[in-house]
């Protein structure tokens, strides 16, 4: 599985299964969506690629957001995610 954290330097194969999510904290729901991701990928020979984000997305879109309490940081997040 692919982990992207910069869009506009990645490219997916034509054929690939993306999941997109903050995925802080990685509790037991995005566990297993991320192994449903990647089952089903294999299951039909697709690359699964995830799509996260840093910062978080809340703190982009809206101006007025303080900064989010995140439960893990970033390079936590990634290495539990692999």
């Amino acid at each position: 599985m692919d982990i992207v954290t910069e869009i506009n330097t990645t490219t997916a194969k034509a054929g690939s299964a993306l999941t997109f999510g903050n995925f802080d904290g990685l509790h037991l729901g995005h566990q297993a969506l991320i192994k449903e991701m990647v089952q089903r990928s294999k299951g039909h020979n697709l690359e699964s690629i995830l799509v996260t984000f840093n910062p978080h997305p809340q703190t982009v879109l809206d101006e007025n957001c303080k900064r989010r309490f995140l439960l893990q940081s970033f390079r936590d997040r990634l290495e539990k995610i692999k």
